[in-house]
């Protein structure tokens, strides 16, 4: 009798040690399984339309940044998701003490550009199964020569990969800010991206599509903006990032996402 409770207590331990190698193997091939996050060689495997950002720095910044993500990602899955640029990065700290009834993850990185958020958005914003999704993206665009058609074209096919990914996925879509002291080619191109866009979103009536109009709330009567606002002229103050928070905090609110 005690030789067959010894024989069961070792093949118990056998069959845990068996189950936690095979475990940590298979979580070992995952992470070696994960796609590389270093810059394409082949940049036409990059989706959607236009000019990307080619420079080092960005590529380098783009890396790190994401790598950062990936580390961070177990932690925060369905996180309301802060998806752009150079805008969203400089949230920072200010973002999980802006919106502490939630759970946050910044995917903003500084000089992104549309086409770079479509390839990235699969790892790095529908694997957290987000609850909610705020987008900023397209000044950079701009900046690389892009068309307003090619800017919204792009935008457009974030909001559907979205909406592909999960039809009941609110996305705060915010218009892309004024930028620059005096009104030029930058000023017409954002009204005219912005424009396409809404107008998409308007024609699409799908009521998990949010516009909150960060054009005008930040804009002059002549389409651009003043220092106390954007100190280089294109990124927000901090007493501008509280007039975002107050326009996000109240789309969140409406949509009760702590309610379900």
């Amino acid at each position: 009798m005690l030789n067959s409770v010894m024989r069961m207590r070792v093949l118990c331990i056998i069959l845990f040690l068996a189950g936690l190698c095979f475990g940590l193997e298979r979580n070992s091939f995952a992470q070696e399984n994960l796609p590389s996050l270093e810059w394409p060689k082949d940049e036409s495997v990059i989706p959607g339309k236009g000019n990307l950002r080619n420079s080092d720095w960005f590529k380098g910044h783009y890396q790190k940044r994401r790598e950062g993500f990936r580390q961070e990602a177990d932690g925060q899955q369905k996180a309301v998701v802060f998806l752009g640029d150079s805008i969203t990065e400089g949230w920072g700290d200010r973002l999980s003490k802006a919106f502490s009834d939630y759970k946050t993850a910044n995917r903003g990185i500084s000089g992104d550009v549309t086409r770079t958020v479509l390839y990235r958005l699969k790892e790095d914003v529908t694997s957290l199964n987000p609850t909610a999704v705020v987008l900023l993206i397209g000044t950079n665009d701009l900046d690389e020569g892009n068309s307003p058609e090619v800017i919204s074209s792009n935008t457009i096919e974030i909001l559907e990969q979205l909406k592909a990914f999960n039809p009941k996925l609110p996305v705060i879509f915010c218009k892309i800010m004024p930028r620059s002291e005096f009104p030029d080619h930058r000023t017409s191109n954002i009204i005219i991206a912005n424009k396409l866009t809404c107008d998409y979103i308007q024609k699409a009536n799908n009521p998990q599509w949010i516009v909150l109009d960060t054009w005008s709330m930040f804009a002059t009567d002549k389409g651009v903006v003043v220092k106390e606002e954007m100190p280089d002229f294109l990124h927000l103050s901090s007493p501008s990032y509280d007039k975002w928070i107050n326009g996000i905090k109240t789309i969140l609110a409406s949509l009760k996402l702590n309610q379900e």
